[in-house]
């Protein structure tokens, strides 16, 4: 009796067990079982590594950041940079990934153009450099001036104030604007981004400052079919009018680039020399420019050369952090 139920244990262990015999079997089970050796031992060894990666030592927030303003920026800027939530939250230092958070975090302030840098520095210290919005003219609503920068973003003058290395440039005025958007957005008007860009444009040749240009009048921009005067108008401290004509996003097929009609007002300047305050206007916007002087009605003619002007230099915003 007793063999004869070894006898049955032994078939009902083997029916039991030959699946388990198969080649693929085996090497399915070993593999699962590699796997989880591996994944144990990643589990250990990520435990271990939070266990001091986390450690006060290795912990920082970018709150607690020093932040280099650049002149044109008040005090309250910093401070309201350092209102995004994220930045008061601890990281470590020994994080994956933590840079690119971290400028991620400082570009939602509306006054942050770009991210250049974020820097580890071991054990717990964090380095960051970034470039803020820089004012470059002056939009005139009313009886009120505000800030933009070159992409047509409102700028507080709560946070921001006046370059001192642009105590003369030239502002941006139109009797036809309305409100202007909350600061921080951008402003959504063609006659702004016209405004905005012949201002750069003229700041970048060096034009602005040597011709006391103070005023770019886009009041009639897109209108000149109706009333038969220059889109644009740009106006000297001394009231002397420069026809600038139509901005580039108009696209008028028969319309100077602004480039030719820099080299005009040029050839104007060197046949009436730098002080032109006794004219009344310069016309520009034509292959042949003309000058009214403010005593008589008879154009001025200027000779056809035309001199290069200086080298062009690029109006930045950058601010080191």
């Amino acid at each position: 009796m007793g063999k004869a139920q070894a006898n049955i244990f032994r078939r009902f262990y083997d029916r039991l067990t030959s699946p388990f015999r198969k080649r693929a079997v085996v090497i399915s089970l070993k593999l699962g079982g590699l796997l989880l050796l591996v994944g144990g031992a990643v589990w250990c060894a990520w435990l271990g590594w939070a266990s001091i990666a986390y450690r006060d030592e290795f912990m920082v927030s970018p709150a607690t950041l020093e932040i280099k303003l650049p002149p044109f920026a008040r005090p309250e800027l910093a401070d309201d940079i350092r209102r995004i939530p994220e930045l008061h939250k601890r990281f470590s230092i020994l994080e994956l990934g933590l840079t690119p958070r971290i400028a991620s975090y400082y570009q939602r302030s509306p006054w942050v153009l770009q991210v250049d840098h974020v820097k580890k520095h071991l054990p717990d210290k964090l380095s960051v450099r970034f470039t803020l919005r820089r004012p470059i003219s002056a939009v005139k609503v009313g009886a009120e001036f505000h800030l933009v920068d070159k992409d047509s973003f409102v700028l507080p003058k709560t946070l921001y104030k006046w370059p001192d290395d642009q105590l003369v440039s030239p502002c941006i005025q139109s009797g036809r604007l309305l409100s202007p958007p909350l600061p921080g957005k951008k402003w959504e008007n063609d006659t702004v981004r016209a405004g905005i860009d012949l201002v750069r444009f003229l700041k970048d040749n060096r034009i602005a400052d040597p011709l006391r240009i103070v005023v770019v009048d886009v009041t009639n921009l897109g209108r000149r079919r109706l009333t038969g005067e220059s889109d644009i108008v740009l106006f000297t401290e001394s009231g002397m009018a420069i026809k600038w004509g139509c901005s580039p996003l108009c696209r008028e097929p028969r319309e100077l680039s602004d480039w030719e009609k820099l080299q005009n007002l040029l050839s104007v300047v060197k046949a009436e020399g730098p002080d032109l305050s006794h004219l009344e206007y310069i016309d520009v916007r034509w292959p042949k420019p003309t000058a009214k002087a403010k005593a008589t009605t008879a154009a001025t003619g200027v000779p056809d050369a035309l001199p290069s002007p200086k080298p062009p230099i690029t109006a930045g915003a950058r601010s080191a952090r």
